[in-house]
């Protein structure tokens, strides 16, 4: 949602914290709490693979939903939409093969997810991350150093998806951008330094 103060307009995103909860806490709340309903334009692929319930993929599936929510900011497709756009009815068909439910195998979590890996491994390589639109108004360069942190933040497969511990890195690239954006002198600047990057890298090869 948004908030106007003196003709400023904020975004502010509201999280609850139930996915920080420690697992006691989550355990008790899901005993007096209905299951949360997940958009699916935000839901990570292990939510609708038999997975929802689960601690340890949930905290990877906020990770995606960040990534859906980063790549908004730059265009003016859903990161949803995108996805469809670029995978067709692909994305669903891998989303229904790689699916293992609840009741599989008596409900033993670990060989649930051990057939989840296998089936990962054999189809989360067909499904393109949406590009962010070369529409966009963002410098080429800046466009490519957030599709790289969109990538890694909405990877398909959770066990390549950004881990926890690398999001205050992915922070500070973002200020340093956003810091770049405002600043006409930085973004030439950086635009030269990312050539003489690139000339180096050519001339060593």
């Amino acid at each position: 949602m948004g908030t106007r103060h003196e003709e400023k307009c904020t975004a502010v995103l509201i999280d609850l914290g139930l996915s920080l909860a420690k697992p006691e806490i989550e355990k008790e709340l899901r005993i007096f709490s209905p299951k949360a309903e997940v958009p699916v334009m935000y839901a990570a692929p292990e939510i609708y693979s038999g997975f929802d319930s689960e601690w340890d993929l949930a905290q990877c599936a906020d990770i995606y939903s960040l990534g859906c929510m980063l790549f908004e900011l730059f265009d003016k497709r859903t990161f949803y939409q995108a996805l469809i756009e670029t995978n067709g009815n692909g994305y669903w068909e891998t989303a229904n093969n790689i699916r293992v439910g609840e009741e599989e195998f008596g409900g033993d979590l670990k060989k649930r997810l051990d057939l989840y890996h296998d089936l990962l491994s054999d189809f989360a390589p067909s499904i393109i991350i949406p590009r962010i639109s070369e529409e966009s108004i963002l410098p080429l360069y800046i466009r490519k150093n957030i599709q790289e942190i969109i990538d890694k933040l909405c990877a398909f497969d959770y066990r390549k998806r950004t881990k926890e511990s690398e999001l205050d890195c992915i922070k500070t690239k973002l200020r340093h951008i956003a810091h770049i954006l405002e600043d006409e002198h930085l973004r030439e600047l950086y635009k030269k330094r990312k050539k003489t990057h690139r000339t180096r890298e050519v001339s060593h090869a």
